[in-house]
């Protein structure tokens, strides 16, 4: 909850879902908040006999007017009775940042801003080259970001780092392991992505399991994130059938093909599973259909989730979560051609196949 005299220049949307003003002397307080020159909210609230007033959902009226692909550019002007709020830290007038958010977070934005990578994983992560790996992040102020490389090869370990140049504002860096591949340095290791105090730690698996189907998805901070999902995968094709009775004959008038997929993450280190949790909250999804070498070029098909199985504990024991989807298309069932691998190589007689 924020107090309406003073702002801090980041805060969460969530914060303005309950407003409280106490100790007011007039007998009306008039609210205006401005999105550029654009009047976005505008109301006057009588306060009760002891000067104050309660003022809910203000975060349902903003959300509309925030950009999820440009979130250092969500500013905001908040007047009270045409005089403009203050910053809390150094007393000047500004425009207020807002940080999309669905839940409460235990540290303020700007602290989140300033220390962490936009993303509910806080550790390492398992991944592998050939995986799509994505780190978001806003800065205040410039900053530089690199990438130190771990490899192993002939019984030693060499490191090496990358320059990802300066980020000022938001951007979602593409942090894949096959942009840092040096076979001549050896077998890629690990990651550690830095921008000041913000620290991504990838633990790059050799033999990790291939992940089965991957969802690019909006997280808690509606930006992009990338999770991978290495467990089984059930489709469960059904359709739904119309019939009726004409000139004295059951006919059958209209078929309409469903289909409802059911992936299994496997094995998943406890860090990552608050994004998995995000993932479940997360108002877009996209099936990734076909990798790119950049995202520009990936190809995605977006996807409506329908139940989650996100139920984990404490111990020592194996987690796992799963998820069921269908298309977002009307036409939930999609008729795959592509060609199946051959079982052999070309060197086995085919009449074996």
């Amino acid at each position: 909850m924020q107090s309406l005299t003073h702002l801090d220049r980041v805060i969460y949307l969530g914060e303005l879902a309950e407003i409280r003003v106490s100790d007011y002397s007039a007998p009306t307080l008039s609210i205006s908040i401005l999105s550029g020159s654009n009047v976005v909210f505008e109301n006057t609230y009588y306060t009760d006999t002891q000067g104050r007033v309660s003022i809910f959902d203000l975060d349902k009226v903003i959300k509309p007017y925030l950009d999820l692909d440009a979130l250092d550019e969500n500013l905001f002007a908040v007047f009270i009775n045409g005089s403009s709020i203050v910053e809390a830290a150094n007393n000047i007038t500004r425009e207020v940042l807002v940080l999309p958010s669905k839940v409460d977070v235990s540290i303020d934005a700007e602290t989140l801003l300033t220390e962490h990578f936009l993303t509910t994983v806080d550790g390492r992560r398992d991944t592998a080259v050939g995986r799509r790996e994505t780190l978001p992040l806003l800065t205040l102020e410039p900053e530089k970001v690199t990438v130190r490389a771990e490899y192993v090869g002939a019984g030693t370990i060499q490191i090496k780092s990358f320059d990802l140049g300066t980020i000022d504002g938001y951007k979602v860096l593409d942090v894949s392991p096959a942009k840092f591949v040096d076979e001549e340095k050896g077998q890629l290791v690990s990651l550690q992505v830095s921008c000041g105090k913000r620290l991504q730690e990838f633990r790059v698996r050799i033999s990790h399991p291939k992940a089965a189907e991957s969802m690019l998805f909006r997280n808690e901070f509606g930006c992009w994130e990338v999770c991978h999902f290495a467990g089984t995968v059930e489709r469960n094709k059904k359709s739904v059938r119309h019939q009726a009775m004409i000139e004295g004959r059951m006919q059958q008038y209209d078929v309409d093909p469903q289909e409802e997929v059911t992936v299994k993450s496997g094995p998943i280190q406890p860090s990552v599973i608050p994004m998995f949790y995000s993932l479940e909250d997360s108002e877009s999804v996209h099936l990734i259909v076909k990798e790119g070498s950049t995202s520009a070029d990936m190809v995605t098909d977006p996807i409506v989730i329908t139940e989650c199985d996100m139920n984990t504990d404490n111990t020592d024991n194996i987690q796992q979560v799963q998820v069921t989807y269908r298309r977002e298309a009307r036409r939930a069932s999609l008729l795959r051609v592509d060609q199946l691998p051959r079982i052999f190589d070309d060197t086995f007689d085919e009449k074996f196949e």
